[in-house]
């Protein structure tokens, strides 16, 4: 078993997640769109992650997020 991953405040990180199985769940729409921005302005709005840059793919998405108070866990936790 490896050992839990350090989290440091101030942190910059590059997160990616991809859909289960790879299906195509994130296709470009304005709804899919919206409902994304949505869950990622909020769990940013709750955690205080400020957001650089987001991309976002059919199956998967990349984010260059800054962790100024050490609360990725729980930013990932509501965005997923």
């Amino acid at each position: 078993m490896s050992l839990p991953r350090p989290i440091r405040k101030g942190t910059t990180y590059l997160l990616t997640r991809r859909c289960t199985q790879r299906q195509f769940l994130l296709k470009p729409s304005p709804q899919t769109n919206a409902i994304f921005l949505y869950c990622l302005a909020l769990a940013a709005q709750k955690t205080g992650v400020l957001i650089h840059v987001v991309g976002v793919m059919s199956n998967h998405y990349h984010a260059v997020v800054t962790d100024p108070f050490g609360r990725i866990p729980e930013f990932t936790a509501h965005l997923h």
